[in-house]
Parts: C-alpha cells; sequence; structure tokens
C-alpha cells in the first residue's frame, strides 16, 4: 500500500522559524517511503528567517506566498496547486513521527476493508505531546485522548488527510471561519458523505501549543473569535452559551462584591456555579492524577470564551460606528 500513495502535503505558514525545518524535515522523511510526493508550502506574509530556512530546501518545497489571509484560504490555495489526490494537511510547528506514513496507510486500508471509498474518506489524530511537556500540556492532551476514544466526527487541521474529491465537494475550508476552520470543514465532510477514521499510529508531536495557564488563556481567547458566527444565535453554539454562563455568574459575584454583606458565601457560591457545568466533562476525561489541573484548565477555557464574547461585541458594535 506505500507504494502506491501519492501525497500532496500542505503546510500553511507564518512566523515559524523555531519549527519550520523540524516540519519539513519529517514531512520530506516520511514522504520518501511512499511512491510519490510533494510539499506545498503557503506562507501568510512572514516577517522572521521562516522564508529564508524554507528557501533552503530549493525544489524540494513549493513556495506560495498569500498575505493577510485566513489559515482556511492559505489550506485552500495549497488545495488547488496540489498535483495529486491525497492532501495531506500539516501545521508549520508540527513533526511527523516516523510511523505516520504506515498509519496513514493503515487507516485507508480500515477504511476500504469496512466499505467507504477512498474518494469519501478524511484520515488523521489527535497530535502528542513533545518531550518534558508542562502540566497544562500533559493534562490538556490527556484530556483529548479521552475524547477521541468517544468522539468520531472531527481531526485536527494540522494532522488530517483528505481526498481531493471530497475535498472539493465541500469547497475547502470555510473561509468565513476565523478559526475551528478545522471544525467547520469535518462537519460539512460529514454532510457531503465524509467517513472519518481516526488512525493512532498517524502520530505527531505539536510544538505549538501554550506551556503555560496565561498562553493557554490567550490561545482560547483567540479561538474564540470563531463564535462569532453565532453572535445573533448564540442558542446554535455550546461555546457561545457557556461563555454567557461564565459571564452571568461573574456579573452577578460583582454585584455581590458592591452590594453583599456576605463576600466568603458568595465566593463559594460563585465558584459552585463556575464548576457545575464542566464538572461532568473533567470526570469523564481526567485521570484521578490531573483532576484539578483538567478543571482549572475548563475553568480558564470558560473565562477565555467571556473576553472573546466581549471582544466580538466589541467588534459589531465598533462598526456600527464607522
Amino acid at each position: 500500500m506505500l507504494k502506491e500513495l501519492e501525497i500532496s502535503f500542505i503546510i500553511p505558514c507564518k512566523n515559524e522559524e523555531d519549527t519550520i525545518e523540524t516540519c519539513l524535515n519529517s514531512v520530506i522523511e516520511e514522504g520518501r517511503k511512499i511512491k510519490s510526493f510533494e510539499v506545498i508550502l503557503v506562507d501568510n506574509g512572514s516577517t522572521d528567517n521562516t522564508l529564508k530556512k524554507v528557501a533552503s530546501y530549493g525544489e524540494q518545497v513549493s513556495l506560495h506566498i498569500l498575505k493577510n489571509c485566513s489559515i482556511s484560504a492559505l489550506r485552500n490555495l495549497g488545495g488547488r496547486q496540489a498535483k495529486f489526490n491525497w492532501l495531506a494537511f500539516i501545521d508549520a510547528d508540527v513533526e511527523l513521527e516516523t510511523c505516520w506514513a504506515e498509519g496513514f496507510a493503515s487507516g485507508l486500508q480500515k477504511a476500504l476493508k469496512s466499505g467507504v471509498p477512498s474518494e469519501r474518506v478524511l484520515i488523521g489524530a489527535t497530535y502528542n505531546n513533545p518531550q518534558d511537556p508542562s502540566w497544562v500540556q500533559t493534562a490538556w492532551y490527556l484530556q483529548l485522548e479521552s475524547r477521541d476514544r468517544i468522539q468520531t466526527d472531527y481531526i485536527n487541521g494540522g494532522n488530517l488527510v483528505v481526498h481531493k474529491e471530497l475535498f472539493n465537494s465541500v469547497g475547502g475550508f470555510n473561509i468565513s471561519c476565523k478559526t475551528s476552520e478545522d471544525v467547520r470543514f469535518c462537519k460539512d465532510a460529514i454532510v457531503a458523505g465524509g467517513k472519518i477514521i481516526k488512525e493512532k499510529q498517524m502520530r505527531t508531536i505539536h510544538y505549538g501549543y501554550p506551556k503555560n495557564l496565561i498562553g493557554f488563556f490567550k490561545r482560547e481567547r483567540w479561538h474564540g473569535s470563531g463564535m462569532e458566527a453565532y453572535f445573533y444565535k448564540p442558542w446554535a453554539s455550546k461555546e457561545f452559551l457557556f461563555a454567557i454562563y461564565y459571564m452571568f455568574f461573574s456579573c452577578v459575584f460583582i454585584l455581590a462584591l458592591f452590594f453583599g454583606k456576605n463576600i466568603f458565601f458568595a465566593l463559594i457560591l460563585y465558584i459552585l456555579f463556575l464548576t457545575l457545568p464542566i464538572l461532568p466533562l473533567t470526570i469523564k476525561r481526567s485521570k484521578k492524577k490531573h483532576f484539578f489541573q483538567l478543571l482549572c484548565l475548563f475553568m480558564t477555557y470558560g473565562f477565555a470564551r467571556c473576553f472573546s464574547v466581549i471582544d466580538i461585541f466589541f467588534r459589531k458594535t465598533s462598526k456600527l460606528f464607522k
């Protein structure tokens, strides 16, 4: 199977000088195991040494530059330029491990044996941690592994392989999505008859995930900007409703600080109400020794999404006064 595969590796990129060589080296190494491959890198206007490092690969990497656009547009350009039917979307801060190509072949064989046509397949896996991960990385990735044992409707956009026919049938990644474009793509692909295959052997290492709580907060606040599509219909998004829930009880707590008499009691109630919606998920996805760490991350996630909603509100209102 390996020697029959032809893959176009598509790497969106911006200011990734610290990881781009690791990414490209791993992609080229895995590409050499199959019949044919190409590497398409679409840069979003890097201002560091990324492009210099990419240039050192010469004709091994096809470089395209598309400035000031969404990651969806970068991926779509790569998909249009690809000459092979299998499109492998790999993020620039991701390293393919040495079992990746065999893992893809294994996942494809599983799909074919189950009667799914190759033209309808999406194959991939959740990222793995780098060596010596922080407690934030460890707790978060462990819960993602738990999620994957239950949820089969989503694959990270940085380690996803899809057939060009399915990619074209859904129109690629939705360019209206500022973030979570991979979630939307998977949903669109399933509606179009696509079948998601999660293959653990397609192992990758993700170097771009935050190592501390502040970085985690910033990342989730940025990711929350993708909720803008639900601003006028928040009931259609669990994330948006979760953010509103946190905002409501935060406002109640602030009022209690100014007008309440028993601040300690108000604080206990506040923490209780913040914990209630995330407790079942924390119990379900956490290892025992990481329970409180994951609970802390889910609470931080909630606060980050609150700020995302505030950011969206100010963007919307500022447009009205222009």
